[in-house]
This record gives structure tokens, sequence and C-alpha cells, in this order.
């Protein structure tokens, strides 16, 4: 099984990474390059439109704008190594007749780079460091740092490892060279990446179990059919298919199958088209664990929260705890809504919420779904797959706009926090 990696960062460093990359045949990759780094966004969104299992960005400040931003999938990013500098510094001033002790820096540490200079048995107390670390960028506050210097002669040129850094000096008639990681550092970031890979082809060949209940009692003849479809949904992934004594039915199946068709955890629309033929709301619970035991305990967890929801729906409880739901049983794409909305009421509420129409009527659609009107932030970056930062965002404005307000937290499941639950109306005939 390949496991496709997204690779965000400026085009040079992408495409070495692809190159490399072919020396890890489990590693497939998505070149993900951007023009500079407000644009780490549009790639993390690429990425996860197109099903990546992980990124890899060629820098920490990307790296860092996209968790912040909420990025919860698998992520790594190359670190700088000293011997890049030290072969920097070589060629300013060996090959390029630049004095190296005359310069200003950023992205480096003070201490990493005081030691370098010394190594190399040069002066560090002319250098000029910009006290604004990455966790504080600013893109104009950089430039103009080196090029006040620059411009006043205190400096011969600067050090950047930011792309578009590097490329606004350049514009400026700044003498910049750029630091880039190491194919060495290169290399051991992609070792790291490949055990981790290692490591999730080892958990998805475990089993999982998964459980099927209606709300009530059916008649035989229609339990009979629900059995049949689902032991051919078994059969069909190479699943075992069994009945407990008390009329339980249970499914065990390898996490890399249900992961590669479920979409990663999005809809299993499979079970959608057994739910539709019996014709009454079906809830599954999935349980994954370390044990056995562990794996049905999570089960049996997973399937009490899916009951809570009216409609058809399922929940997933891995086994670090971690609860991922409600998916649900059809396939999303299937599902039809108009994104454009002629209604007034929308367009009022668009312009007093700063959203978008498409993003009022996405959540007007979520919150039909649900049936009784109560959503948490998961619901929202699931439903409209955006980080989990943009859907606390939206659902903020909602609550200032009085369209939504919170009413509790759902149930704690395991150790994760409980995450509140909101009840929003977007109904412009039910607005008391």
């Amino acid at each position: 099984m390949d496991y496709k990696i997204g690779i965000i960062g400026p085009q040079d460093l992408v495409a070495q990474t692809v190159d490399l990359m072919a020396l890890y045949p489990l590693l497939c990759p998505l070149p993900l390059p951007y023009e500079n780094e407000t644009f780490t966004g549009y790639s993390v969104e690429q990425g996860l439109d197109r099903h990546v299992q992980a990124f890899l960005f060629t820098g920490y400040l990307p790296y860092s704008m996209a968790l912040n931003a909420g990025l919860t999938t698998p992520s790594f990013y190359y670190q700088l190594a000293d011997t890049g500098l030290v072969s920097l510094l070589f060629r300013l001033q060996v090959h390029d007749g630049i004095d190296a002790e005359q310069m200003s820096f950023d992205t480096l540490q003070q201490a990493e780079i005081y030691e370098v200079y010394k190594q190399l048995g040069l002066e560090h107390t002319s250098l000029h460091i910009n006290p604004l670390g990455l966790e504080r960028f600013d893109l104009k506050q950089y430039v103009k740092f080196h090029t006040d210097l620059f411009n006043a002669g205190k400096t011969q040129g600067a050090i950047t490892a930011i792309n578009s850094v590097y490329r606004k000096l350049l514009e400026q008639g700044v003498t910049v060279c750029r630091v880039v990681p190491t194919p060495a550092a290169m290399r051991r970031t992609l070792k790291l990446v490949a055990t981790f890979v290692d490591g999730e082809i080892a958990r998805d060949s475990r089993l999982m179990i998964q459980m099927f209940c209606t709300e009530s009692q059916l008649e035989e003849t229609v339990f009979q059919v629900l059995c049949e479809r689902l032991q051919e949904y078994a059969k069909s992934h190479h699943g075992a298919f069994m009945i407990t004594p008390d009329r339980e039915v249970v499914i065990l199946i390898n996490q890399g199958i249900f992961k590669k068709y479920s979409n990663l955890y999005e809809s299993i629309p499979e079970v959608g088209k057994i739910q539709q033929e019996i014709g009454v709301p079906l809830y599954v619970g999935i349980g994954m664990g370390l044990t056995a035991h562990q794996a049905e305990t999570n089960c049996r967890d997973a399937l009490c929260l899916a009951k809570t929801k009216a409609d058809s729906n399922a929940y997933i409880i891995k086994a670090e705890q971690e609860v991922i739901g409600p998916l649900r049983l059809r396939d999303e794409k299937t599902v039809s809504f108009r994104l454009r909305s002629q209604s007034p009421y929308l367009q009022e509420l668009a312009q007093k919420t700063n959203l978008s129409i498409s993003t009022l009527t996405k959540v007007a659609h979520l919150v039909e779904d649900v049936s009784d009107n109560h959503l948490t932030s998961k619901t929202i970056q699931d439903g409209l797959r955006v980080t989990l930062r943009t859907a606390n965002r939206i659902l903020g404005r909602l609550v200032a706009a009085g369209v939504a307000e919170e009413v509790g937290v759902e149930g704690r499941v395991g150790r994760g926090r409980p995450r509140r639950v909101y009840r929003i109306n977007l109904n412009e005939n039910q607005r008391e």
C-alpha cells in the first residue's frame, strides 16, 4: 500500500523532496508547492481534498502556520542543519567576496549562529539578528529589518530561510542568501516519515469491530434481509460476519481496508444502501483497540454515541480514545444542495456575520441533516471540510449574530475533552 504524502513548500525544495522520496517505495509524493508562505492554508486544503495520509513541510514556518490553523493530519518538517549554514558562509567568504562578519540574520537562533561562526573562526560581534522569532513572523518587519541595515551600510547582505523574505529582498536590491535544508537533513526527515508509515501499516493490519443495531426490534423477515446484506458487505471486504446469541450483528474487518473504502472515515455508502432497503434508521458503532477487549468496549461506546442521533449514522472510537463521527451512511458526494440562495434573509445574515451565503447554506444543510439543530465544531469541520479553527470561527460568528447558542457539551468518551454543543437556527420562519 502506498501512502500519499503532501509536500508543501517552495517549488525548488518540493521538487528536490520528490526526487529524494523515490528512495522510499512506500511513500507516494503529492507536490503542493506555493509562491510564498501565505498560501500554506490553500496547499493544505488541496492535500486534504486529495486525501493525503501525512504532510511534509519544507520548513518550520509553514508547518507552524498549518498547526495553528487547526491541522490534525500527521505532519513533519525539515530542520535547518548547521552544516547548511557552514557551506553558505564558506561560499560567501571565499567565492563571492562578501564579508560574512557583516551580515543580518533571521529564522536561525542566535546560539546556533554564534556556534557556527566560532567553528569557522569568524567574529560575530558585528552580526545583526532579528529578535522577532518565527512564532511572531511578520513579512513586512522581516524585510524592513534587513533592508534598513543594508541601505545604511551596516551589513553586506542578509541570510534568511524564508522564501517570501528572500524574494522581497531580491526585488529591493539587497544582497541576500537563502539557507535551505541540506540533503542529509532532508533524508533524515524522510526516514522518519517512512518509519511513521511503517507503523501506520502495522496499525492498519489490525482488526476493528463493527456493531449494527436499529432503534427497535425488527420483524423477522426484515432482520433476515439486514443480516444477508451485511454478510455480503462483510464478504466483499474480506471481513468476518457473526450474530451473537443476543441477536447483535457484528463484523470484524481490517482497519486499513475500512479506512480506504470509507474514504478516510468520511462515510459508509454501502451500509447506507442497506439502511435504505430495510427502511428504518441504522446505527453503527466501530471500535479499535490494542486488545480485543478494548476494541469491543470502544465499539459498544461508539454504538451508544450513534444511538443518540435521530438519523442513521456511525461513530468510531480509536485505540487512543479519539472519537470520530458522526459518519454518514451515505456517500457525501451524492448529497446535493444549493450553494447559492436568493433568500433576502440569508443575504442579510451573510453581511451580518461576514460569512458567505455558500457557507451559511452548507451549515443550514448540516442543521437539517442532524434534525435536532444541535451541532459541534467537529460537525462543522467534517461537514464543510474545513480546519477546526475555521469551524470555531464560523460558530463564533453565528453566536454573535444571535442565530446560534451554546446549550451544553457532549458526553465525555474516554479521556477526550468534551465538545461544546450549539443549537443553530437558520430558518427565518422559525425565528422568534
